[in-house]
């Protein structure tokens, strides 16, 4: 068994940035220049992927968000429509928070008036109050998510380089490290076994009869896992064989199985956690050291997302196109 841990797109150190579209440039370089100080930032415009239902995850992002900040502008405050009840719903969980909490911080854009319902928050202005702001998300979140240190980067870009060398191959059986391949020369994507206990039971029971068969090949105690495990290698379809058994396949029939297929990408956005499961030789680390190297390369290299060929992450697919692994 493997557990990958994959990053979560949305955590309580992350700041969304609530904005009228159509001041949208400003609140790119505001996004930016927070990203350059060490401060994450939740922008639906860079965060959205094609298909989400964008209101349900601004609402989750609103809700996870360590910090609200409400860019307000002449244009905003006199819009009618979602940005205003991005506004309110803000204020509707800063309600939530202890007495005298950091949570929604009014920023403007220009010299408008602060709407009323705002008016109990003191605000910042963008970009000369920059750094006020600043000192407001250090509070609030922490001095600890604050800007790396260039010691800290340094650290971070040796570690990166050390998983990326580990990872890049595979070394081959009983060649005790003389013998490597690189690892991207050879991985291809796994495809998950949705066989049912019913199928894994009737696999036993099939190698228990081969084993029957022939039971001058082991010991005299009968049969052990071992055994089982031996015959599996040789042969891993076995069940195929067994569901021909009428009345194991009347049992397979009758058994509600959840086929829904994720691929490996979609369950990289989708989870913080993923645990694979299979037989030894089956692939699980090599996935797991494939996703390492693949996340470790595109974080040194300062890229946003992880771009890897499709059919790397699903063996349907023709691999003439690059797919968001993840962030």
């Amino acid at each position: 068994m493997a557990t990958l841990f994959t990053r979560s797109i949305m955590d309580n150190n992350t700041v969304f940035i609530s904005y009228a579209n159509e001041d949208k440039e400003r609140v790119k370089e505001l996004s930016r220049k927070l990203q350059d100080e060490g401060i994450a930032t939740w922008v639906d415009e860079e965060q959205l992927l094609p298909g989400q239902v964008w209101e349900l995850e601004i609402e989750k992002a609103i809700k996870q968000s360590g910090a609200v900040v409400l860019c307000l502008s002449k244009t905003s405050i006199s819009k009618e429509g979602f940005v205003q009840k991005e506004y309110k719903r803000a204020i509707e969980y800063q309600q939530e928070k202890p007495e005298g909490t950091i949570f929604v911080i009014p920023v403007r854009l220009d010299d408008c008036e602060v709407p009323f319902f705002l008016k109990s928050l003191q605000y910042a202005d963008f970009p000369s109050g920059f750094d006020k702001l600043k000192q407001s998300l250090i509070v609030r979140l922490g001095s600890a998510h604050y800007k790396k240190t260039e010691k800290q980067k340094e650290i971070l870009e040796t570690y990166l380089r050390l998983v990326i060398n580990e990872a890049s191959s595979i070394q081959l059986p009983y060649s005790e490290g003389i013998a490597t391949i690189p690892l991207e020369q050879i991985y291809v994507s796994l495809k998950a076994d949705f066989s049912t206990p019913v199928e894994r039971k009737a696999s036993t029971k099939i190698f228990t009869q081969m084993i029957s068969q022939d039971m001058g090949r082991y010991p005299e105690k009968g049969l052990v896992e071992e055994d089982l495990y031996k015959l599996a290698r040789y042969d891993p379809y076995a069940a195929r064989y067994w569901i021909y058994d009428p009345n194991v396949r009347k049992e397979i029939n009758n058994k509600s199985t959840d086929r829904n297929r994720l691929h490996i990408a979609e369950i990289v956005r989708r989870y913080n956690w993923a645990v694979l499961l299979g037989d030894p030789g089956s692939g699980k680390s090599t996935l797991a050291r494939w996703l390492s190297l693949q996340m470790s390369k595109a974080l040194l290299n300062g890229e946003k997302y992880v771009y890897v060929k499709s059919n790397l992450i699903h063996p349907s697919l023709t691999g003439t196109e690059n797919l968001i692994l993840g962030e």
